[in-house]
């Protein structure tokens, strides 16, 4: 979660405009959200630093008018900035890590990075296969372990990766 490390604040306009096209724009993406709280958590920066910076850099990726050179710059720092934070991060379990993936992944269909599209599509690749997120509803463990929420949300999470590896 915010740490109060440098993150980006957006105004009410800006995340409304976010919430707004990241659906037409990206659908893939935003098949994890629930709108109502997705605005509430980014209102709050109660998303993870390294989700937050994806989430960002991809929201100014959707919109529609051509860009600045200076935003695009602004929003290949966003990304890595999440790709620097995603490779620290030891829990790679946590399904807001392979969603920040996602979301990175998608990304960059805008813009041509091949070596940092690599390792993403390989730390999410490793996080699918640790937390064997595609055998959620094979164990009972599991469904006792989590939230029918919880389990619905990594669900979300894994289809969106599944969507977006094809």
């Amino acid at each position: 979660m915010n740490n109060g490390a440098n993150l980006e604040s957006l105004t009410d306009d800006q995340l409304f405009k976010m919430v707004v096209r990241l659906p037409i724009s990206f659908p893939i993406v935003v098949t994890p959200m629930r709108l109502p709280e997705f605005y509430y958590k980014m209102k709050k920066n109660l998303y993870p630093d390294y989700l937050y910076y994806a989430l960002i850099a991809l929201g100014n990726a959707a919109s529609k008018r051509a860009r600045t050179i200076e935003e695009k710059e602004k929003d290949n720092t966003l990304i890595q900035k999440s790709v620097n934070l995603l490779k620290l991060k030891t829990d790679i379990r946590d399904p807001y890590y392979l969603w920040a993936c996602v979301i990175i992944l998608n990304y960059f269909s805008t813009v041509v990075n091949t070596s940092a599209y690599e390792t993403i599509s390989l730390l999410a690749s490793m996080s699918v296969k640790i937390s064997k997120v595609y055998q959620l509803d094979l164990s009972k463990v599991t469904k006792l372990k989590y939230s029918e929420e919880e389990l619905e949300f990594r669900r979300r999470v894994f289809w969106c990766f599944y969507a977006s590896e094809r």
